[in-house]
């Protein structure tokens, strides 16, 4: 949000959360999209952590390199579009 990036995982940690499921649920972007309702928790703790604007948590993101969010998925779904004629 406004080019600012929340750490989720440190955010929730600092905030005192201490559910398992939900840590393990915010540990990596897999775990997010894989958890039922990983998308709320990390919503409401972004915006929790917005809302403190704590440095350590909340990062500019000029400031980051962004990489391939999941590394290993499950599979991977190619689309080819090798004729013209049906486009």
């Amino acid at each position: 949000q406004d080019e600012r990036v929340v750490d989720v995982a440190a955010a929730y940690a600092a905030a005192g959360g201490s559910n398992p499921d939900e840590a393990a649920a915010l540990a990596s972007t897999f775990a997010l999209l894989n958890s039922e309702g990983g998308l709320d928790l990390a919503r409401r703790v972004t915006r929790e952590a917005l809302a403190r604007g704590n440095p350590d948590h909340v990062l500019p993101l000029a400031s980051l390199t962004l990489a391939v969010p999941i590394t290993r998925p499950e599979k991977i779904i190619g689309i080819g579009i090798n004729f013209t004629d049906h486009i």
